[in-house]
Order: C-alpha cells, then sequence, then structure tokens
C-alpha cells in the first residue's frame, strides 16, 4: 500500500508541474511486481505520452539531487580532513611516447569524422535534389554499406598485409639490421 501511494504521489507531482490536472488525465501502463512474496501494483507512463516539460522536470529534479547529495559530502570531508589535490600529469611513467601515439590517434579520429560529415551532408543533399528532379539516387542509404564493404577489404588484405611486413621488421630490428628495417632505395 505504501509503495503504491508513493508511486501516486511522485506521480501526482509530477503531472501537476507538467499542467496535468489529475493522474487520471494521463495514460498508464499498469503491471504488477512480485518481490519475495509481496505483490505490489506499478504503474507507469507510456513513453508516447510524456511532454518534454514531465521530460525536463524529471531529468532537472534527478539531476539536482545528484548535486544536492554531492554537496551535502563536502561538509563531512571536510570535518575528516580530506582535501581534493587533483593530479593533472602523470610524469615519470614512460607515458610520453604513448600520449604522443594517443594524440595522432584522436587526430585521425577527428578528421576522419568531419569526413564523415561532410559526405553525409553532401549525400543527403545528393538524394533531396535527386528527388526534386524526379531521379533514383541512392545517397547516404547505399554508402554505409558500400563503406562497410571498403572496411572489410582493407581489413581483410591491408592489416594481413602489414601484420606479416611487421613481423619481418621486427626479427630485423631485433637482430640490429637496419638496412632491412629501412631501406636506402
Amino acid at each position: 500500500m505504501l509503495m503504491k501511494r508513493a508511486v501516486w504521489m511522485a506521480a501526482s507531482l509530477l503531472l501537476g508541474l507538467a499542467g496535468t490536472t489529475h493522474a487520471a488525465d494521463a495514460h498508464f501502463v499498469a503491471s504488477d511486481v512480485t518481490v519475495n512474496g509481496h505483490h505490489y501494483p506499478f504503474q507507469v507512463f507510456v513513453p508516447a505520452d510524456w511532454t518534454p516539460e514531465m521530460i525536463a522536470i524529471l531529468a532537472g529534479s534527478a539531476t539536482l539531487s545528484i548535486v544536492v547529495q554531492a554537496l551535502s559530502l563536502l561538509v563531512p570531508l571536510r570535518r575528516i580532513g580530506f582535501r581534493y589535490r587533483p593530479v593533472w600529469g602523470i610524469r615519470g611513467h614512460g607515458l610520453g611516447e604513448v600520449s604522443t601515439v594517443a594524440k595522432w590517434t584522436f587526430g585521425s579520429i577527428v578528421v576522419s569524422s568531419l569526413g564523415y560529415l561532410v559526405t553525409s551532408q553532401v549525400l543527403t543533399r545528393a538524394t533531396d535534389l535527386g528527388k526534386n528532379a524526379g531521379d533514383p539516387v541512392a545517397g547516404l542509404a547505399a554508402f554505409g554499406p558500400a563503406l562497410l564493404i571498403a572496411m572489410l577489404l582493407h581489413g581483410l588484405i591491408t592489416v594481413s598485409l602489414i601484420t606479416a611486413l611487421y613481423t619481418r621488421l621486427s626479427e630485423a630490428a631485433a637482430r640490429g639490421d637496419s638496412t632491412e628495417v629501412m631501406p636506402l632505395e
């Protein structure tokens, strides 16, 4: 009984803040929940019936409750002597080369994403122009599968060849044979 009352109170509050006069005005989906032999009738809103105000109230109240919980911990943490001092660098752990590789990797992802953004905009525009002219245009719908096929071939052929070459290069580097690693021709 207490669970049902709490759900109805929360629903009434949410609906009241969203402008609905009574919980009976909204569409509910009823389902029963049984926990350890106790039966709880439970009702939830149908997602299609949620208004932007209801979503904003739910999201805002959830975010506000997280902020209140975090702020309520500040005083006890100060009293026990906890001081937050973030460490912004990890020096002396050999991560300098890794961070350089990570920067280049991130940069390549940004360039690739920008390329896809431009491509998708061009293909979408081409599809719209084709529809307006009465011509069938595949556009972005055909680009996705074509890109997957190209990436499959890349994965099977290029990566296999590079893996084999890296093995030879690694063996030559381990032997100290710099002419095999980097031929001057």
